[in-house]
């Protein structure tokens, strides 16, 4: 028992010499922009999504990481995944990074199977027609 007790008292002190700074746990300076592109999304519609948008919309029925499902990269063994990309209504982007999935985008919008539903720097929301 005085083992423990030291334990915690070690990790304790730890916590508060070393523990988080006043930043650890302050919002994303995107939060609320991101939070309002993702309300314009009706809840029971699929959507593919920038890796780190996918935890606030995962409630749904289909959600994709984007490129998915138009790259399988990120699915099953050896990218065998039954994904039809036919059946996403929206797609939710950064548009600041990884500027290889332009391409996706472009074909998206050019096809006019999409249009912009928001574009709001640096997120771009697209809907399907």
């Amino acid at each position: 028992m005085r083992y423990v007790r030291l334990h915690v008292v070690v990790a304790s002190a730890t916590w508060f010499v070393a523990g988080p700074n006043d930043g650890w746990a302050k919002p994303h300076e995107h939060q609320a922009q991101i939070r309002a592109i993702i309300d314009v999304i009706p809840e029971d519609e699929s959507v593919s999504a920038w890796t780190t948008f996918v935890p606030a919309l995962a409630s749904r029925e289909e959600v994709y990481v984007f490129p998915s499902p138009w790259n399988l990269a990120y699915y099953g063994a050896d990218g065998v995944v039954d994904a039809d990309p036919d059946t996403v209504d929206w797609v939710f982007i950064r548009m600041d990074s990884y500027r290889e999935f332009d391409d996706i985008i472009d074909g998206l919008l050019e096809s006019g199977d999409f249009v912009v539903a928001v574009d709001d720097p640096p997120f771009l929301l697209l809907r399907r027609k």
